[in-house]
């Protein structure tokens, strides 16, 4: 996907993470969102004890699939043989990481060719989620453009741990004041321009205003932390 806001290392990981959990072990994913590219950060292969591959950048990308999947084992990309025979400064996810990812993706190649393993790695923090007796705790991870909607790393299975059902609400605090947010199925449950609760489309809270943009009405923005209450704190 082209859809990464530019640079957003932290929703990318995200997205990753959501997109390779429904492909089976053995695949490969060769993924770069990369503001350092041609700088020293280590171009790397990541096995997961999944399974699973990603071929990148060292700069945090992997850091939710490292962290979903576990770690069998971290590979500096060093052994030109598998590049492009040109490499150039700025398009490395051409001319190394894909031509990685074509080796790798064959049948019975071994990815120890490739370089030396590395003991640690470059990680992103994220906010946990948390359901606690007085709120859910998360993060925002998207502005869903053009629509200004917020898309949080709170599941729907932290939803449901909660306690709450469509029709019941979690109060925002903003400025100092509290704002309730009716927990609804869909946009169309509230009147036009009021604001809602509802799981997206990869089933995750998220919040939106029926036909309006929740981000410009309410100055949410991607990467904060986020805690809604259960009950008003008036």
């Amino acid at each position: 996907t082209h859809e990464i806001p530019p640079f957003d290392t932290h929703f990318a990981s995200f997205v990753l993470y959501e997109s390779a959990k429904v492909w089976p072990a053995g695949s490969v994913f060769e993924a770069v969102v990369d503001p350092g590219v041609g700088t020293s950060r280590n171009p790397i292969l990541v096995e997961t004890r999944s399974g699973h591959y990603f071929i990148g950048q060292d700069n945090g990308l992997f850091t939710m699939p490292e962290e979903k999947f576990g770690v069998k084992r971290n590979i500096r990309l060093d052994n030109k043989e598998y590049f492009r025979t040109q490499v150039t400064s700025t398009f490395q996810g051409r001319d190394l990481f894909a031509s990685v990812a074509g080796w790798v993706s064959k049948r019975g190649f071994d990815p120890a060719k490739l370089g030396v393993e590395l003991s640690t790695m470059t990680n992103l923090q994220f906010v946990e989620s948390v359901v606690d007796p007085t709120a859910i705790i998360g993060q925002v991870m998207r502005v869903e453009e053009p629509y200004g909607n917020i898309w949080t790393n709170i599941s729907e299975a932290d939803v449901t741990r909660a306690g709450l059902t469509p029709g019941t609400s979690l109060y925002l605090e903003l400025e100092g004041e509290d704002m309730e947010l009716p927990y609804k199925s869909t946009f169309g449950d509230v009147e036009k321009g009021s604001p809602l609760l509802y799981i997206n489309s990869r089933g995750y809270l998220s919040m939106a205003v029926n036909m309006g943009n929740f981000s410009e009405v309410y100055g949410i923005t991607a990467g904060q932390p986020l805690r809604l209450f259960l009950f008003s704190i008036k």
